[in-house]
């Protein structure tokens, strides 16, 4: 993500300098925040013989998702799937308790698990859904090995920039604080 300012000429270059600062924080605290979800969701299990995580018990596998789904730092993640090694959708779960039916076909082919299978994580591009910006991340199952057997992949709700991060942001009398994705699409703001 990058941060954009309009920070006005009123001021002296040393505030002008302060504010600049201010920005780059904000906008390491918001990349450090996505940061740490995409690392919460990459499980190891330590069994060094498991092929795919397919195999693991449902029980088990519906106890991580929902472990995973009750931690308070990401209250923002609003959906979980976990994805077999072959790119099959295995378990499913939303926080809002609707149903999450299961995709039939492979989704070995999609963008997530493309780019996670090879790199280990996966962050999309914001889209809005219901006027709310959500971005997509996605990351390896790995055995005791270190072989990937499965993927994570969780929608997250980027509201908490807005109400978090850029809540109390002030530049001056009339600087605003943008956040924007590589595509231009406003992430989030300081103003009203």
């Amino acid at each position: 993500l990058v941060a954009s300012w309009s920070v006005t000429k009123t001021r002296s270059a040393n505030v002008a300098e302060l504010e600049a600062q201010l920005v780059q924080n904000i906008s390491e605290k918001t990349e450090k925040a996505i940061q740490d979800s995409v690392e919460a969701i990459e499980l190891h299990i330590p069994d060094r013989t498991l092929r795919d995580i397919g195999l693991v018990i449902e029980a088990q596998r519906k106890g991580l998702l929902e472990q995973f789904l009750s931690v308070h730092e990401f209250a923002n993640v609003e959906e979980v799937t976990m994805i077999s090694a072959d790119g099959h959708e295995i378990e499913k779960l939303r926080r809002d308790g609707e149903p999450a039916p299961l995709q039939v076909d492979s989704v070995s082919t999609s963008t997530p698990f493309i780019e996670a299978s090879k790199k280990g994580r996966y962050f999309s591009p914001v889209v809005f859904e219901r006027g709310v910006p959500i971005m997509t991340l996605a990351a390896q199952i790995l055995n005791g090995k270190g072989d990937m057997i499965g993927l994570f992949i969780t929608k997250m709700k980027l509201a908490f920039i807005q109400d978090d991060v850029l809540k109390n942001v002030v530049l001056g009398s009339r600087g605003v604080v943008v956040i924007i994705d590589q595509s231009g699409k406003i992430v989030g703001h300081s103003g009203n």
